[in-house]
């Protein structure tokens, strides 16, 4: 994390090319589709997630079982935990139940930059941190750890994307001088649209416990939506609209996040062709 003062507090919102930053986005993009096809695996955690909440708006589950089961079944997917849960469904809901499914697949790695103290004109001394835990500071199921999928070191260390992160370091440093170690958490994942929408943001409007993050989009196909919205977070606790755009392959944005009253989410995507 980059500690920020108030001062640094005035956000960020831009959108970008890939193209602005880096000389060849297509190879990248194409590294990045090697990703898809080799290291992303199924999002179980969006199951249980799922699974909870069929229960929990089904009655089944009161307020402190619900939470009970997002700190164990959900952190751990013991199907015996919701066992006698299940048995408890009718016939049509349970084909219901039946048929939630992983929606998306995730692949994650953590990635640290160090400048030189002395000379911050040098390049960053970049290393990649062992297999872990993603944890975000959140006051609903987030908080609790996840493991992922781990990506290869293939993308890693391929010279476009260390490039990539490099010009994203240091526009932030151009921001925030005083920061001489940034910690990147970077997510490739890919959302599978099969009968009804699915979107990337169950959680809706949301933060990431990041002082920034940065979305670009791999490829898109077959599907329409998934629009990306922005919004500030008002003193009375409203939402305005900042930012509404469909970004295309190539295309993302650039924010402030817990370091500003900036949330986002994204609009549902669905079939263009429902036979594919």
């Amino acid at each position: 994390m980059i500690m920020l003062s108030k001062i640094d507090r005035e956000y960020i919102l831009q959108d970008f090319k890939l193209s602005d930053w880096i000389n060849a986005e297509s190879k990248l993009l194409k590294k990045m589709r090697d990703v898809f096809d080799n290291d992303v695996e199924d999002d179980f955690y969006d199951v249980r997630r799922d699974q909870i909440t069929f229960f929990a708006d089904k009655s089944i589950l009161d307020e402190e079982k619900r939470k009970e089961l997002f700190l164990t079944y959900y952190a751990n997917g013991d199907e015996s935990l919701i066992r006698e849960y299940v048995e408890t469904l009718s016939p049509s809901d349970k084909k219901v139940f039946d048929l939630i499914q992983p929606y998306r697949q995730r692949a994650f790695a953590e990635i640290v930059l160090r400048f030189n103290e002395r000379d911050a004109g040098t390049e960053p001394k970049i290393s990649i941190s062992p297999p872990k835990d993603f944890v975000q500071e959140s006051s609903d199921y987030r908080n609790l750890p996840r493991r992922f999928a781990t990506l290869s070191k293939d993308l890693l260390n391929y010279k476009g994307f260390i490039g990539l992160v490099i010009k994203v370091a240091r526009d932030i440093k151009e921001k925030v001088p005083t920061a001489l170690e940034l910690k990147f958490e970077f997510h490739v994942m890919r959302l599978l649209v099969r009968n009804d929408p699915k979107t990337n943001t169950p959680e809706g409007k949301h933060q990431d416990d990041a002082d920034y993050i940065i979305m670009f989009i791999a490829n898109r196909q077959n599907v329409e939506g998934g629009v990306s919205k922005v919004f500030e977070k008002t003193n009375d606790g409203t939402f305005v609209l900042k930012k509404e755009i469909l970004l295309k392959a190539g295309q993302g944005l650039f924010m402030s996040d817990a370091s500003s009253n900036l949330f986002h989410e994204v609009s549902p995507c669905s079939l263009v062709d429902k036979s594919k």
